[in-house]
């Protein structure tokens, strides 16, 4: 095999990526963005799917189980990274995933085509010409109505990042071992940000800032990313322009909200919209007032008709899932009171009685996704009430809640439950990632976490073959084994009776059923 890109492979070798799911590069986000603008994607439960740079497939393993007819293909460079995947594939018995060792230079047709692309922390971190050929790769490989993700640093926000990289660098240049330059780089990253913190300037503020989100990050992550010999940002024009040569065009973002203009004060919308009507545009603007730094690009074949026009009728196709909660108002959805929902830094408000009633039925059954059609019976007996144009009204305020973060959108029926079984079964990949003490688990729905030791324990023991009462006693036999002290909730002493505490962990061991249930990590 020809190496084209020398040292990275090996790097990787040394040091392994933490390989993790991305919720943003999901078969169905994809999807859902390009039926969104008017294209006819593949059903992501039986697609082609592709990921270039793959690591040791943390991300696509979850894929794989949930999809079982669905054909996942995983390149990479680093031999080291394939050989850990293939180990767990076949431990965790999955067959519908082929990882290969692989420069990316040299794919071609003989992988075939494919309806999803996944490139994610790839394109900032090989040469120009490698840069070129991801885009290629997408444009051969990619089926007609296909989409290619690629994630990749960006300007002007990597400007200020870019500088404490160059010093972690400088610092760090004559040690050879990794470990020693992620120590010696969050050592020097520490120094700075407190001796620059005599002085309240723009400077210290800037480390301050960087400390904080490098400290809880995996040193694979600070090694990889920020210590790297090659991290190559862009602007956001320029990666068009790179995009665009390759025959590919901009089909958005992998978070929808993040394209709208919308979430910028009133008088910035003005601006852009003074500035420029092109989307490109408004969206290289938008970068320079949010000094972004990294961007998730969705890219389609040049020759696909997009529809950028949304309407409510935009929304009939999706199912809908919401974690957002009132934190204003939430009385009697019949009114009209105004009820504000919030998720993360995301809110909405609304006055309509049918989308209360809509978003209480979502907020009460997640992680369960409803159609259009269910979500707009609901509501209507929620209010009882019926109008003609409760499609038109439902549809427009579900658009407008999409576009604010607050209402997620799916294609799929994942196949996870919220009810607890008489012998619960955990998600497969979750139970293989507690047995080999990976830190973060991943859930049905492709999400990736901390988990406490007693959800980790349960979902080690819902193995299917233990009935609840089973896992509650393996869950004593385990704390008595290990000489954990439980307290009591009331006045926090510790617990000494074998059967008080059988029956508090009892009642621990159901809550973290229910908490695994309702965290999408248990299946039907």
């Amino acid at each position: 095999m020809t190496t084209t890109t020398p040292g990275i492979g090996t790097s990787y070798d040394e040091v392994p990526y933490h390989s993790v799911a991305h919720a943003d590069t999901t078969p169905d986000r994809l999807a859902c963005l390009a039926r969104l603008f008017g294209m006819t994607p593949e059903d992501p439960a039986r697609c082609r799917y592709l990921e270039i740079g793959c690591a040791s497939g943390g991300n696509l393993a979850p894929l794989a189980l949930c999809f079982p007819e669905a054909e996942f293909v995983g390149v990479d460079l680093s031999r080291r990274q394939v050989e850990d995947g293939l180990r767990m594939f076949a431990e965790l018995g999955i067959e519908n995933v082929r990882l290969l060792h692989l420069d990316l230079m040299d794919i071609d047709e003989s992988l075939g085509d494919f309806d999803f692309i996944a490139a994610h922390g790839v394109y900032s971190w090989v040469p120009e010409a490698v840069q070129e050929r991801l885009l290629a790769v997408c444009r051969e490989c990619l089926r007609p109505q296909g989409v290619a993700y690629v994630s990749y640093n960006t300007y002007p926000g990597w400007h200020m990042r870019e500088m404490v990289r160059e010093m972690m660098m400088f610092h760090t240049a004559r040690l050879p071992d990794p470990a020693m330059k992620v120590g010696q780089a969050r050592a020097l990253l520490d120094f700075l940000a407190k001796a620059a913190s005599l002085s309240k300037n723009a400077y210290s503020i800037l480390l301050q800032s960087e400390v904080e989100t490098l400290r809880d990050l995996p040193d694979s992550y600070l090694f990889h990313d920020h210590l790297a010999k090659l991290n190559a940002p862009v602007y956001f024009h320029q990666f068009i322009a790179r995009a665009t040569a390759a025959q590919l065009q901009y089909l958005g973002e992998a978070t929808f909200a993040a394209m709208l203009p919308m979430h910028f004060p009133v008088y910035v919308q003005e601006a852009f919209s003074k500035v420029t009507g092109d989307i490109l545009q408004v969206e290289q603007y938008m970068d320079f007032v949010r000094n972004r730094t990294f961007r998730q690009t969705l890219l389609v074949h040049s020759e696909v008709e997009l529809d950028r026009v949304l309407d409510w009728q935009s929304m009939t196709p999706f199912r809908f899932r919401s974690k957002a909660r009132a934190v204003e108002g939430g009385g009697d959805v019949r009114s009209d009171e105004k009820v504000v929902y919030q998720f993360e830094d995301w809110t909405v408000a609304t006055r309509v009685p049918l989308l209360k009633a809509a978003m209480a039925e979502l907020v009460e059954i997640y992680p369960v996704a409803l159609s259009f059609e269910a979500l707009r019976d609901r509501a209507r007996a929620s209010i009882g009430e019926q109008r003609d144009d409760d499609d038109q009204v439902l549809g427009g305020n579900l658009l407008s809640c999409f576009a604010n973060g607050v209402v997620e959108v799916t294609l799929v029926d994942l196949p996870f439950t919220t009810t607890v079984s008489e012998r619960p079964v955990a998600f497969p990949m979750a139970r293989w990632q507690v047995m080999n003490k990976v830190p973060r688990l991943t859930n049905v729905r492709h999400e990736s976490g901390d988990a406490d030791q007693i959800l980790r324990q349960v979902i080690f023991l819902a193995d299917g073959t233990r009935r609840r009462e089973e896992i509650a006693a393996a869950l004593v036999e385990s704390v008595l084994a290990s000489g954990l002290k439980v307290s009591r909730r009331d006045d926090g002493r510790p617990i000494e009776s074998p059967e008080e505490l059988h029956r508090v962990l009892s009642g621990v061991a159901d809550d973290a059923l229910q908490k695994a249930a309702n965290l999408a990590f248990l299946v039907a």
